[in-house]
């Protein structure tokens, strides 16, 4: 199930990519599970495993004009461990035990994106 409400998470790669865009653009996506939902309200993480959530984020590595898109990135390296050395590498590398804390919020048009 896809998550539907905003809120910080915590969760596991389940599968990812790296994709080459006619546009020009290279692009990581990878989808997360959500085994952790921050409640603000008490200010502690829960279980929210057995809900099954999901989000997939798409992150642009290289712009449309060809640019390479610096906090993006950083943003992977950061979060994921991974060296920096080659788009293959980041593809290729197993990230399913990698924790990763992330952000869901609303954006225009009603689109999902991670903060």
């Amino acid at each position: 199930m896809q998550i539907d409400r905003e809120g910080k998470y915590r969760g596991y790669p389940l599968q990812w990519g790296v994709d080459a865009k006619d546009s020009g653009a290279v692009q990581f996506a990878v989808v997360m599970s959500a085994t952790e939902a921050f409640n603000a309200q008490v200010g502690v993480w829960e279980d929210v495993a057995a809900d099954q959530m999901e989000m997939t984020a798409y992150m642009n590595l290289v712009k449309k004009d060809g640019n390479t898109n610096e906090i993006t990135y950083k943003q992977i390296v950061e979060n994921l461990g991974w060296n920096g050395s080659t788009l293959q590498s980041l593809q290729d590398t197993d990230y399913s035990e990698k924790m990763i804390e992330f952000t869901v919020g609303w954006g225009k048009g009603n689109e999902q994106y991670p903060a």
